[in-house]
C-alpha cells in the first residue's frame, strides 16, 4: 500500500543502532542512536533542510519537588513528500536541567541537546520510525514489559478468583440484617494483602450500606505464629445466636 510505504521503510532499526541500557531507571530498556533517525530521514526524503526541517515551536521548564528542574521542547517536523511539504509533525521531549544525585543537585549543560533529540524521535516515531522496537517487540523508556501495576492487578485478580461465591454467600447470611448490614467489617491478613483485598472488595460490592471501607490490617505476631502465611480472618458483627 502507498500510505505505507514510508513506515514500512523506517520500521526496523538495525542492531548496530540498537543498545541495551544496562543500568539506572531504564535498565533493561532499549536506546536508539539518534544519528539512525537523521540517517533514516536524510535516505527517504534528502538532506536536512532541503527534503525535511525542524522547527522549534516551544520551550519550557517545570520545577519539581527537592530543586527537580526539567526542561521541555516542542518541535515540528516537517518532510517533502511527492514534491510538497507536509504539515506539521509536533512532538515534545523532555530532560533534567536540575537532577538530585547522591552527592547533591546536578546542573546539566545537556539537556536541552538531550530534549530536543527526545522530541525529534517522537516527531518520527509518527511516521513510523522504529516501530518494530515501540510496537512491543522490544522494551523502550516508554514501555516496560510488565509495569507494577499490571502485575498487581493480575495478583489482585488471582486472588479474586480463589474467593466461592458460598464465601460471601455466608457473611450474608450471618451479617446483622443480611444484606442490609451497616456497620464496619475488618479483615486480618498474614503476608496475603492481595487476597484480603480481593475479599474487601467482595464484600463491599455486595453490601453497599457498610459504615466505611473495609479495614484491613496485619494478623499480630503471637496468632501469625500459629496461622503461618496465606491466612484471612474476617470479622463484623453478626446476627444474635439462639443456640
Amino acid at each position: 500500500m502507498e500510505n505505507m510505504k514510508i513506515y514500512e521503510a523506517v520500521r526496523k532499526v538495525p542492531d548496530s543502532a540498537k543498545k541495551n541500557i544496562r543500568g539506572g531507571r531504564l535498565k533493561g530498556m532499549t536506546d536508539i542512536n539518534p544519528m539512525w533517525r537523521i540517517k533514516a530521514l536524510t535516505e527517504q526524503f534528502g538532506p536536512c533542510g532541503i527534503g525535511w526541517k525542524v522547527e522549534v515551536s516551544r520551550t519550557w521548564q517545570d520545577l519539581g519537588a527537592d530543586g527537580v528542574v526539567t526542561v521541555y521542547v516542542q518541535l515540528l517536523l516537517y518532510v517533502k513528500y511527492n514534491d510538497a511539504w507536509s504539515a506539521p509533525i509536533p512532538g515534545i521531549g523532555g530532560s533534567s536541567l536540575v537532577a538530585k544525585e547522591g552527592s547533591g543537585l546536578y546542573t546539566s549543560d545537556e539537556c536541552y541537546k538531550m530534549a530536543y533529540t527526545d522530541a525529534l524521535s517522537v516527531c518520527c516515531k509518527m511516521l513510523g520510525f522504529g516501530a518494530d522496537v515501540y510496537w512491543a517487540a522490544d522494551r523502550t523508556k516508554y514501555q516496560q514489559v510488565q509495569p507494577q501495576d499490571t502485575k498487581k492487578e493480575q495478583a489482585r485478580q488471582q486472588a479474586a478468583e480463589k474467593i466461592s461465591p458460598d464465601q460471601v454467600a455466608i457473611l450474608k447470611e450471618n451479617a446483622e440484617n443480611g444484606l442490609d448490614y451497616a456497620d464496619k467489617c475488618f479483615i486480618s491478613q498474614s503476608e496475603c494483602y492481595d487476597d484480603a483485598k480481593a475479599v474487601a472488595d467482595k464484600i463491599e460490592a455486595a453490601f453497599p450500606h457498610l459504615k466505611g471501607h473495609v479495614v484491613i490490617n496485619y494478623i499480630g505476631t503471637t496468632i501469625g505464629s500459629h496461622t503461618g502465611p496465606g491466612t484471612v480472618a474476617l470479622f463484623f458483627w453478626g446476627k444474635e445466636r439462639t443456640e
